[in-house]
């Protein structure tokens, strides 16, 4: 029994060691230690009270103010605009450039200069409002649009994720609607991923076993609630993407370019998808810009799957880039 209660113990204070020391060698339990930091044990900003709010339109925004949102791998300070996204208000008044997309855009584990939509700003001197936000898929990041002056926007950036894909297959599905939670039930969602990271003696030791017994990833928290969402068929991710940007009211695109941030395969899709003459021409003359190749081991961090300081300059470096071909285009 002793023997039995120490081995555990010696267990449970290996992962921890493990989790809390990200450069230290975790071979062969690498992509357990993983699974167990983003699944059970990772901070989210969305389930933060003092980074997020609920919008009934939205679900949630970024609270306005500034709070603080780490891991243990970095620790950011978020100066939050009135609109709810991250960026100062300045930023609000008829932007140039707008950024739309998910946690990667809006900078999860980067300081707020360190975002790729800051360096742009900087680099190019438009003015660029970082309208990301954490888990949106496609179709509250065109919601978020109708919020914002975009009377003299020239470019719109969306920053693809294929987890998007829940989103705007849900819409889809419903005719082009999309639920959002009541607040009662965000406030619970909260609380309950709350109570799953909450640690308790042997709970590294007993999701290990489940892991081995079932011969698959240990069950974990749903808290992205894609509960009764049926499976995507295939080819159809770029065809919901664009639904959702047609079909999701938002300001006129005509006179913006949109540039869509995403990895090959998907883009490949959108670009064959976008010919079709049934879609408005802001649809059929989208850009896309292919990170991927540009984007290794070093541009994300040990255990978090966000990017570090460095991906967010190469995507940085690939969109000002595009824009640089594009002014050259109107000479």
């Amino acid at each position: 029994m002793l023997i039995s209660f120490l081995s555990v113990l010696l267990f449970e204070s290996c992962i921890a060691f493990m989790i809390h020391i990200p450069s230290c060698i975790r071979f062969p339990f690498d992509n357990f230690i993983s699974n167990i930091y983003i699944l059970v044990f990772r901070n989210i900003i969305q389930y933060d009270s003092s980074c997020a709010k609920y919008d009934p339109t939205l679900t949630y925004t970024l609270r306005p103010g500034t709070c603080t949102f780490s891991n243990v791998e970095y620790g950011n300070v978020f100066h939050i605009n009135s609109l709810g996204v991250r960026d100062d208000e300045d930023s609000l008044e008829v932007p140039a450039v707008i950024v739309i997309g998910d946690s990667e855009a809006m900078g999860w584990g980067v300081d707020q200069d360190e975002t790729y939509a800051q360096i742009i700003e900087n680099a190019s001197g438009m003015r660029v409002l970082n309208a990301a936000v954490s888990s949106y898929g496609t179709v509250r990041e065109m919601r978020m649009l109708n919020r914002i002056d975009a009377s003299r926007l020239r470019y719109l950036i969306i920053h693809y994720d294929k987890n998007d894909s829940l989103e705007n297959f849900q819409f889809y599905s419903r005719r082009n609607t999309l639920d959002i939670m009541p607040e009662e039930a965000y406030e619970t969602l909260k609380a309950r991923y709350e109570r799953w990271k909450r640690y308790y003696p042997g709970k590294f030791t007993l999701l290990f076993v489940k892991s081995i017994i079932k011969g698959t990833a240990f069950d974990k928290f749903d808290f992205m609630e894609t509960e009764g969402l049926s499976a995507i068929p295939p080819g159809m991710e770029a065809k919901i993407f664009l639904n959702a940007i047609i079909n999701t009211s938002h300001p006129p695109l005509d006179k913006a370019e949109v540039i869509v941030v995403g990895e090959k395969d998907f883009l490949s899709s959108l670009k064959e998808e976008a010919r079709s003459p049934d879609y408005p021409e802001y649809v059929r003359n989208i850009s896309t810009v292919n990170c991927e190749p540009m984007l290794d081991s070093s541009c994300y961090y040990a255990l978090d799957d966000h990017l570090n300081a460095k991906g967010h300059k190469i995507i940085a470096q690939a969109i000002l880039d595009l824009l640089n071909n594009t002014y050259l285009n109107l000479i």
